[in-house]
């Protein structure tokens, strides 16, 4: 698996210098980025999102640095902001295995996508990368 992210990356890499690009940050897809994580803890549906009938999709970009910790997490979209807030704070706590590669690169980035839906006052947290697999 580590070749696959490895190679993916150096892929992109090879695009962004052929273009002549320099680039600092560079976005993978979301399934390599999930694929990579070694500690992923889902986010809580909050109980006031619950209470409220909150439901929907949530869309955050996270940054990550080369050591795999996240250096930014930015919620693009969310049903509420209970939602918002618990998303980020789950992806804070992602870590990624250590990206060893071009020197050039200081972070990588994705967005990812997560579904809060309430099925006979259920709540379920899906995570869209995840569910890929």
């Amino acid at each position: 698996m580590n070749r696959l992210v490895l190679a993916s990356v150096s892929t992109i890499l090879i695009a962004f210098s052929c273009s002549g690009w320099s680039q600092a940050s560079v976005q993978l897809s979301p399934m390599i980025v999930r694929q990579s994580a070694v500690a992923s803890p889902m986010p809580q549906y909050p109980t006031s999102s619950i209470q409220s009938h909150h439901q929907g999709v949530a869309v955050a970009e996270i940054q990550i640095s080369v050591s795999g910790t996240p250096s930014n997490v930015s919620i693009l979209q969310a049903p509420d902001e209970a939602i918002a807030n618990s998303l980020a704070t789950a992806l804070g706590a992602w870590r990624f295995r250590k990206y060893v590669g071009d020197p050039k690169v200081l972070q990588l980035r994705t967005r990812l996508i997560f579904y809060f839906t309430l099925e006979n006052n259920v709540p379920n947290v899906i995570d869209a990368q995840r569910s890929q697999f």
